[in-house]
């Protein structure tokens, strides 16, 4: 399975390094179709995979069952918040912490929110959402 699984990404990556490189770099593609808008996440989607592999390992190491690890990973979205969230239940810390501790954790994104809002003013809110 894991060699498979190398053998996939490997192929990604070479698809990703032969389709769209441009002076070393990638760039987006300027056409909307299913394809560009795959090249294009591929790379993200590559990290996400990651992050959930390395999660997985971390909790099943830690003691959480499969049911309790695919329950975080379906409402805790940002993978560092999750990381918290399991060192601290393997702790056994009380609730608040653990809130607490998230909500800090996440407070980035409110202000890289603040700091991008002016640009999404002129589209309805059912757009930025």
């Amino acid at each position: 399975m894991l060699r498979a699984l190398l053998h996939l990404v490997l192929k990604l990556h070479k698809f990703c390094l032969t389709s769209s490189v441009l002076k070393g770099g990638f760039y987006l593609h300027s056409e909307l179709t299913s394809r560009s808008a795959l090249h294009d996440v591929l790379p993200t989607v590559l990290g996400y995979v990651g992050i959930g592999i390395v999660f997985g390992i971390v909790s099943r190491a830690a003691g959480i069952s499969v049911l309790i690890t695919l329950l975080i990973s379906t409402f805790v979205y940002a993978g560092s918040a999750q990381f918290v969230l399991i060192t601290m239940l393997v702790n056994h810390s009380p609730l608040l912490p653990i809130v607490f501790s998230i909500f800090l954790v996440n407070a980035r994104i409110m202000l890289m929110s603040t700091t991008l809002s002016p640009y999404f003013k002129q589209e309805p809110t059912w757009k930025n959402i």
